[in-house]
């Protein structure tokens, strides 16, 4: 449901037909993979975004049954859906990221682990801006060149450091600004030494390096 002082309005409901989809319906629950994280967020204007699983219709089971969605009450779409092809290749999501933000535009920050031709345990993972009406932007991927380094990459946690991308239930503005940290690996990485970092921008903006271990 999505509270105002005017009244509860429901926004989706398990068992009813989920936007996108060839038949399917949303199950589960709304809120994160599991109940120990809360991926449901919801912006000044009203516009939601939310997470569910599905059942029926096209699904197939550990191929599409998860998904992405967004929008208002009347109104909600598909953000993203497992098994979609994100780049060329075809690079497909994987899966569900672990974080999603939402910011006043109705602007989605989210990470993606992504699969297919090309795609290693280097460069699996991923961030992305979705705006309405004009899709998602790939923002940073790891194994990318790591701005404000001589010769990194960004690093995946599978790989030893930090993680890739290090994004807080936090790292969104109301105003598009995000934020995330990283590990580092190559160029003028010392393990342990200089191999953390955080970055900063806008979106349609480069990234800085704010601050490096």
């Amino acid at each position: 449901f999505e509270s105002t002082p005017g009244g509860h309005v429901l926004v989706a409901r398990e068992g009813a037909p989920a936007p996108g989809t060839a038949g399917a319906v949303y199950v589960g629950n709304k809120t994160g993979h599991n109940v120990a994280y809360q991926l449901a967020k919801i912006n000044r204007n009203g516009t939601v975004v939310f997470y569910s699983q599905l059942a029926g219709g096209d699904v197939i089971a550990g191929v599409n049954d998860f998904a992405y969605f967004t929008g208002t009450p009347g109104a909600v779409s598909m953000l993203l859906r497992q098994g979609d092809t994100v780049l060329p290749g075809p690079v497909k999501a994987a899966g569900l990221g672990a974080v999603i933000q939402l910011d006043n535009n109705g602007r989605v920050l989210y990470t993606l682990p992504l699969t297919g031709p090309g795609v290693t345990s280097s460069n699996d993972d991923s961030l992305w801006i979705y705006t309405p009406g004009s899709g998602s932007q790939l923002l940073a991927r790891e194994g990318d060149p790591a701005p404000g380094t001589a010769g990194a990459a960004f690093l995946n946690s599978s790989v030893g450091g930090s993680g890739f991308p290090g994004v807080s239930p936090t790292s969104l503005t109301r105003s598009g600004r995000y934020e995330f940290t990283t590990g580092l690996t190559g160029g003028d990485v010392s393990p342990g030494i200089n191999d953390r970092a955080l970055y900063a921008a806008s979106v349609g903006g480069g990234v800085t390096m704010i601050a490096r271990s």
